[in-house]
């Protein structure tokens, strides 16, 4: 009797951690706020981390609404290019065309940014990014692996 306890402690200790956080319910919610709320949330973050004075929070604030905007603009964008493409992939040129006007707005963003924030500041936000995106990368081929079949 004990032993069907002890596995029925266990197995019901083990449905626990395997069940999903609030994860889903924080992206969806999330999702749901406008680029102005997304733009004072991470300039927020960004004052926490870099020391701004109120005239950089402002500066960097516009900076953040604008590429919320962006954001915002292409995501729509691709979600309507997707229902109205049937499947279809898109060209070689096309994908060329979409990495290179990505990489050439990152790149504007980026003087931007080093025009506002001090140089000790900008190799703090660089530091900061670099290990914001191995995090997602370790996170991404934690998951895959997680999936993979054996």
């Amino acid at each position: 009797m004990k032993k069907v306890i002890v596995l029925l402690i266990l197995f019901a200790g083990f449905t626990a951690i395997a069940q999903p956080g609030n994860r889903q319910k924080l992206r969806a919610s999330y999702a749901q706020m406008t680029p102005e709320q997304h733009a004072i949330l991470q300039t927020k973050k960004m004052t926490l981390v870099l020391d701004l004075t109120s005239a950089q929070q402002e500066k960097v604030q516009q900076w953040n609404l604008d590429n919320a905007n962006y954001r915002k603009e292409h995501r729509e964008a691709r979600k309507a290019k997707r229902a109205n493409a049937d499947g279809k992939k898109p060209t070689t040129e096309e994908i060329f065309a979409a990495q290179s006007n990505a990489l050439d707005h990152r790149i504007a963003q980026k003087e931007k940014l080093k025009n506002i924030l001090s140089k000790e500041q900008f190799a703090k936000f660089e530091k900061m990014q670099f290990a914001k995106k191995r995090k997602a990368q370790k996170k991404k081929e934690d998951t895959s692996r997680s999936r993979r079949p054996r």
